[in-house]
């Protein structure tokens, strides 16, 4: 149940919506509702996963003929798919729009290697979130004084009649907007790592990076299947997982776990 019940953080939020009758506000009625709700969300939780489901029970209930899984594996912190993985994956393609009995689950598990590239890269030292202050701070200053040309530009513009001249100004201050609303962001995000106590939240920091490289290359394979396989793959015929922070027990690459069953 837990396996079915969390997010894509490990969290576990449920939603219970608890009902009683006039007049029979007790705290056993209250019990009794509570679990019967509960028990709602659990079965839809696991019906609505087929991978958990799966997991769960052995592949039994509507699936049958169980093979041994695809993996897919990438590079240290990387999601993008090369050469390599799309080979493995266009033969999967090819069977599943022969088979239209075959469905695919996607699980990912991380590596050791990806965990450690994740931590160095949210995780700057003093020295380096001082740095990118600096840079950041100036490349603002050059934002706002680039700014303040694009709107007196806009303003000469309007006044005249050049009035693709003035479309073309605005969309420049808008996206000068844009990039220093961005920047402005990142400055907050760095000043993140300068105050007391940021050295604290580098294990948060690094398993939110993790799950995000994770929830990168779980859509990236599915999206290769999908896009591969046309209208003779409906989507829902893939099914995905959330990602787990689960280091691995060994020093094997991360991947995509690519579990193959023919429905019933």
């Amino acid at each position: 149940m837990i396996a079915a019940l969390q997010d894509q953080d490990g969290s576990i939020t449920i939603p219970l919506n608890v009902s009683t009758r006039r007049g029979q506000l007790s705290g056993g009625a209250i019990v009794a509702s509570g679990v019967s709700a509960l028990a709602q969300i659990v079965a839809t939780a696991i019906a609505t996963s087929p991978l958990k489901l799966a997991n769960l029970v052995g592949f039994g209930g509507n699936y049958k003929d169980k093979e041994p899984p695809l993996v897919v594996s990438f590079p240290p912190g990387y999601s993008g798919l090369g050469p390599q993985q799309t080979s493995d994956l266009r033969a999967l393609v090819a069977r599943l729009q022969d088979d239209k009995s075959l469905q695919v689950a996607l699980r990912h598990d991380l590596g050791n290697a990806d965990i450690a590239l994740a931590a160095e890269r949210v995780n700057p030292t003093s020295d380096d979130a001082v740095a990118l202050v600096g840079s950041l701070s100036r490349r603002r200053t050059a934002l706002l004084s680039a700014r303040s040309i694009a709107a007196s530009d806009v303003r000469a513009l309007l006044a005249s009649d050049a009035a693709d001249d003035a479309d073309r100004a605005i969309e420049r201050l808008r996206t000068i907007n844009r990039q220093l609303a961005d920047n402005d962001n990142a400055l907050d995000h760095i000043y993140d790592f300068l105050r007391a106590g940021a050295d604290r939240q580098a294990m948060r920091r690094t398993r939110s990076a993790s799950l995000a490289v994770a929830k990168a290359r779980l859509e990236a394979v599915r999206d290769y299947l999908q896009l591969l396989g046309g209208q003779k793959i409906s989507p829902d015929r893939i099914h995905l997982t959330n990602p787990q922070f689960t280091p691995a027990q060994d020093n094997s690459a991360g991947g995509v776990t690519i579990l193959v069953v023919k429905t019933k």
